[in-house]
């Protein structure tokens, strides 16, 4: 997370004379290069679910798993 800031405001009042600079932070979230590509897998994977359950009206998780991944692959 870093901070960063809007357009500067610049106020001058006279009486007595001064000019005030105003700068507003706000909180930024960098983002992960990984983070679009995760939000697609996950997409992905609730579609593949959808779809499961379309033809199977009952699944245990262990053969939802092994649609994915039929020969015991690691599932991400």
């Amino acid at each position: 997370m870093y901070k960063i800031w809007v357009e500067p405001v610049i106020e001058e009042r006279f009486d007595p004379d001064r000019t005030i600079l105003t700068l507003e932070f706000i909180e930024k979230q960098a983002k992960k290069a990984g983070e679009e590509n995760r939000r697609r897998k996950t997409s992905d994977t609730i579609t593949k679910i959808y779809e499961y359950f379309a033809q199977y009206d009952e699944a245990k998780t262990k053969d939802i798993a092994e649609s994915f991944a039929p020969n015991n692959e690691k599932i991400s």
